[in-house]
Formats: C-alpha cells, structure tokens, sequence
C-alpha cells in the first residue's frame, strides 16, 4: 500500500471537512457582508447564500449594495448570481474566480430600510475621487433652486431686521453724545471769555475822555496816548476771538464730517440686510445648473464612487498621487522585480453581467479581470456593455482601468440613444416641473481620469418634450406663469456639461440652448420682486434711523447758529469800540487842529510887532 498517497488523500479529506465546518454559509454570509460594508461604506446586503466546496460555486439569489450618498436607494441591486472559484488557491489566502454570472442588475432601486452605517463603520481616508464627488455633490445642492423657491413669497423683511441689529443707530446716538458734549464745552468756553468784560471796560476809557476839557497841548497828547492803548486793546481782543473763531469753525466741521458719515453708516446696514436676505444672482449658467446639474452629478459621482473603491483596492495606492522618493546619496535603493508566475490575492476573470436599465431596456456584458494587482497579470480590466430595446433605444458602456504603469487611469464612454423621458426629473424645486410626461432622449458621455486629472463631458439632446404641470395647477403665481410659459413653448432641449481640473481646481459648467431665455424672464422676476423688498428693507432702515438722524441735525444746527451767533456778538461788541475810539480819535484830532490853528494865530500876532 501507498501510505504516501493514502496520507495525501486523508489530509485532503480532513481539509474538505474543516473547510465545510468552518466555512458554513451563513458564516461566510456574514463575513462577505462585512467585507462588503467596508468598500462600499454602506450596507450591503445577501439573500440565500448557499457554498458548496465540492462543486466549487458561491450562489446567492438577491444582492442588494445601498448607497452612501442616499441611504435610502440601492446603488445596485441583483438576481440570482454564481460564480465558480478555484480551491487550492484558497489555501494561500487567495480567490481566485474563474467565471461569475450575475443577472438582474437593477440600479437605483428603493430600499425598505436605511443602508446607513455607523459612523465608526464608515470612517476612513477620502482619497482625490471621494474628494471630487463630494466637491460636485455640494456645487450642484448649492444652486439657487433653493432661493428660486421663496421667491414665490414675500420677502419677510421684518424677520431680517430682527437679526439685524441696526448699527447705524448706537453710531447716530454716539455721533449725537459726542457733538452734545462738544458744544456744552464752547458753551461754557464762550461764557468765560472776558471780551464783554473788555469792551465795556474799553467803553468807559473812552467815555473818560471829555474832549472839552483838553486846552493844552499836553492834554492832547495824553489823550491821543489813551486812544491809542485803546486800539492797543481792542487789537488784542480782536486776535483772541479770531482764534477761538477758528477753533469753533475747524470743530463745527468735524461734526460735520461726522454727520456725512451716517449716510455710509445707514448703507452698511442696507447692505448687510440685503445679504441676509440671501438675493440669488440669476445667470446663465446658474440656470443650466439649476435645471441639468443634478442628473449630470448623479451619473459622474456614480463612476467616481466605483472608480474610488476599484483605485482603493487595486493595489495601486491610486487613491493619492504616489510619493516620489529619492534615494539616500551614495546609497541604492531595493526595487521590486515582480514574480511573472505569483498569482494575485484577488482574481475575477470574467464576469457576465446582464440587467434592466429604469427605463426597462435589457443589456447585458462582460468584465474581465478584476484584480487586486493588474501587475502580477498584465492585463488592464475591461467593461464591454451593451444593450437594445424594440423601438430604436440603444445602449453601449465601454470601459477601462488601467493600473499597470506608476500612473492610475480609466476611461468611460456611455451612448445611451432613443430612451423614453416619460417620468424623468430634471429638479427638485417646486418651481419647476417635477417630471417629463412625453419626449425622447440621447445622451452621450465620457470620462477621463489620470492620475488626479479628470475630464468629462455629458451632450444630453430632449426630442418632443412635453413637461407635467399638473402638480402645478392650484399653485399659480407670476414665477410660476413665466416658468410654465417658457417651458410649454420648448419641445427639444440640448445641453452640454463639461467637468475638468485638478484636485482642488476643479470646474464644473453646463450650457444649453434655453440658459438665456431662462435667465432673462426669471432675471427679471427677481429683479422685481427683490426690489419691492429692498425699497422696503430701505423704509424700514430709514424709519429706524429717521428719529435719531433728525435730532443730531438739529442739534448741529441749532447749536452752530447759537455758538456762532455768539462770536458775531462779540465781534460786534468789539467793532462797536473801534468805532466809538475812531470817532473819539477824530474829536481829538479837531480839538488838535482847533488849537494848533489858534496857536499859530498867536504867533503871527506876535510877529507883527
């Protein structure tokens, strides 16, 4: 007897056995559903799986993959699938499929529960792709659907204001605090100055001299000396009030400069409540987002959520760009020759998939070599689908993931022809209708992505379109008139959408041939409306700050009228003297040439002699 071979025979039985206890089905249910909540960051869910080591196959009949992004639909969902793997590789920690069958590929479908997870289950490093649909997941929510919905109702101008606290009216109010205080301060300035005191004192030096009384010429003399103290002194109470004179005008202007800037302070508020009112910016491409942006994001996030996961698990570390490094000087580095007959950890080779698209067209294709490391086979992994429906609708996904070279890159192009509209959402505003009731389509769609650069483009064409307003009819307004006039009128729809950058540079557009008329007639329905509430938001400021403005105005005004009255009176005082001490100068000056022609009589009389 052979004990060898009978030794061989009874370890490959007792393998048999241990793989059959260990490896029951609902076990190896469980860990795959594991394994699948881990690539696909949601629940992934299998019905009826059934093992057999003997025949080597995996069967299931349903398997439902929820998506992340919508917890409530399905990614995808299948039939019944099988798939023949190899054994021995089993031994080595490898799966190895030869072929897998899957049927009943249904996409987007609902789910009865919540495909979310825990967010510990959930956890894990977003990589450029996972960046990149989060990217175009936030531009298309942040459109301004959201904005055009409200603009059917009228601007709660009083809920604006409540959270707006009206900062012009503490700067009014100080502006007011600070001009009191000031004039209070040339009040008691202008109370203290002594020029009344002086000229009155002036008024008596002068009425102290009684020209009558001057018969000499020292008499003359000393008076016209006391004349001249005077203008002495009125000279000097002259230059003081001038400088205060100066000093009140150059503080009268800063309040004015002051009260010019309750104006600019009046329209920061303005401003701020406009931007709290949050007014969209209506514009072409706003319009093209609005209306096309959603199912455009949908169908690239759909390739870039697969495309994260194949980048992920491909053994390329494409996720990130590769780090580049440079080896110590004088030192060599160890470089990895690949064994060509090691065989890798994970291995589909081919896959016949088939399925029904929503719009109820068969396809059916093939995907080859799905694998852990396409270095260790040298081949790149291919997606050939394609399909037709009676009628002219047509179908073909063509695909490629190559991760052969250093860097990463994959390739899709859709041609989806001749599909019905019927029941198609364009967008969720209310606005807006919610579905096409008759029309046909074409779509024609590629995407490119090398390394962190990615292109894509999606031509979309709409033949014989006809939009469904009847969830419309007992909502009628003026936006709405616009909105369903525009749309009844147009019966072919084209747009294109383009996506292309860098990561952290990317830009997304889309333009059709009905952005322009769109933005026009709604541009200029939030014109109008938004206006009526700015003018009313401008009313409401203004009634606030009215009261306030008008009592700093007033008492600018009131109190420059009265300050600089006050210094007009003192210059009048002082005028006043001059004019009294000029007229006493010319007194003097005649009594002078009274006496200077009576002496000079005298002295021709006593010449004669």
């Amino acid at each position: 007897m052979r004990w060898k071979g009978v030794a061989f025979l009874a370890v490959l039985f007792a393998i048999f056995i241990i793989a059959a206890w260990l490896f029951t089905d609902e076990f190896l249910e469980n860990e795959l559903e594991s394994l699948g909540i881990a690539v696909n960051g949601a629940k992934v869910e299998i019905d009826d799986l059934s093992v057999s080591f003997s025949e080597l196959y995996i069967r299931w009949k349903r398997l439902q993959v929820a998506n992340p992004r919508q917890p409530m639909q399905n990614r995808f969902e299948t039939a019944g699938c099988e798939l023949d793997f190899e054994f021995w590789p089993l031994l080595s920690d490898k799966f190895i499929v030869e072929s897998f069958k899957v049927t009943g590929i249904r996409t987007n479908t609902d789910r009865e529960t919540d495909g979310r997870i825990s967010k510990e289950e959930a956890a894990a490093a977003a990589g450029y792709l996972t960046k990149t649909a989060d990217y175009l997941e936030e531009e298309v929510s942040s459109l301004v659907a959201p904005q055009l919905n409200n603009l059917k109702k009228q601007a709660n101008v009083d809920s604006v204001l409540k959270i707006l606290d009206i900062r012009s009216v503490d700067k009014i109010k100080a502006a007011t605090e600070k001009s009191r205080t000031l004039f209070d301060d040339w009040d008691q300035k202008l109370k203290n100055l002594p020029i009344e005191k002086n000229a009155r004192q002036i008024e008596t030096q002068i009425n102290s001299i009684d020209v009558n009384q001057l018969k000499t010429a020292d008499q003359i003399l000393a008076a016209s000396q006391k004349v001249e103290n005077i203008y002495t002194l009125i000279k000097a109470n002259a230059n003081d009030l001038n400088q205060i004179k100066s000093q009140l005008m150059a503080d009268l202007d800063s309040v004015r400069t002051a009260t010019a800037q309750v104006d600019n302070w009046i329209k920061d508020d303005f401003d701020r409540a406009l931007s709290l009112a949050r007014i969209p910016q209506i514009n072409a491409e706003n319009v093209g987002k609005l209306l096309f942006g959603r199912p455009v994001v949908d169908q690239v996030n759909s390739y870039l959520d697969y495309l994260a996961l194949a980048r992920k698990y491909s053994g390329s570390k494409a996720e990130d760009k590769p780090e580049k490094k440079s080896p110590p000087r004088l030192k060599g580095q160890d470089i990895y020759f690949y064994n060509k007959n090691a065989r890798p950890d994970f291995w589909i080779k081919k896959i016949n998939i088939s399925g029904i698209t929503e719009s109820e067209i068969g396809w059916e294709g093939l995907v080859s070599d799905i694998v852990s490391d396409q270095r260790l086979i040298g081949k790149n992994t291919i997606i050939s689908i394609s399909g037709q429906k009676a009628g002219g609708t047509r179908l073909a996904l063509n695909g490629l993931l190559d991760y052969l070279k250093e860097q990463p890159a994959e390739t899709f192009d859709l041609t989806y022809s001749g599909f019905s509209l019927a029941n198609q959402k364009l967008s969720g505003s209310p606005l807006l209708p919610n579905k096409i009731n008759t029309g046909t389509g074409s779509v024609q769609s590629g995407l490119s992505i090398r390394g962190d650069e990615i292109q894509g483009s999606v031509s979309f064409n709409g033949k014989k379109m006809k939009f469904d307003f009847s969830d419309k009819q007992n909502k009628q307004g003026k936006l709405e008139d616009v909105i369903q006039s525009i749309l009844r009128g147009i019966d072919e729809i084209n747009f294109k959408a383009l996506i292309k950058g860098k990561a952290g540079h990317l830009t997304f557009s889309v333009d059709s041939n009905i952005d322009e008329l769109f933005a026009d007639k709604i541009g200029a329905i939030v014109d109008e409306e938004f206006n009526k509430a700015k003018n009313e938001i401008q009313r409401k400021i203004d009634a606030e700050t009215e009261k306030y403005r008008d009592k700093l105005n007033q008492l600018i005004s009131g109190k420059e009228n009265s300050l600089t009255g006050e210094v007009s009176d003192y210059e009048n005082m002082l005028k006043q003297e001059l004019a009294r001490a000029d007229s006493k100068k010319k007194e003097i000056e005649n009594i002078y040439n009274k006496e200077k022609k009576n002496l000079e009589n005298k002295v021709k009389d006593l010449l004669k002699f």
